[in-house]
């Protein structure tokens, strides 16, 4: 593979990470509630039922297969860059995964 088709790659697994992080938590990066605010939020999410167990293990298991795929981009990319800097950074993502 060339360099140019690792880059991209490369791309596309921090836009799948993207997409993941921003599913587990849609308000990440968002500002914080006030203090009041953040309680009664905190109230009425406990109001709400769990999940059954089945609708939770396929959310979860939908996550993981995400992450693996994810981390074998990523993965493939160290593997293949031969750029030192490049692949620092992509070790620095790698190992958040």
């Amino acid at each position: 593979m060339s360099n140019e088709s690792y880059n991209s790659t490369w791309q596309e697994a921090v836009d799948l990470l993207h997409t993941q992080i921003t599913l587990e938590d849609p308000n990440l990066g968002t500002e914080p509630l006030p203090p009041a605010a953040a309680v009664a939020a905190a109230a009425a999410a406990a109001a709400y039922p769990a999940p059954p167990i089945n609708v939770a293990f396929n959310h979860f298991a939908h996550l993981y297969i995400k992450y693996v795929q994810v981390f074998t981009k990523l993965e493939q990319c160290y593997d293949g860059m031969v750029h030192p800097q490049k692949r620092e950074e992509v070790l620095g993502v790698l190992e958040m995964v």
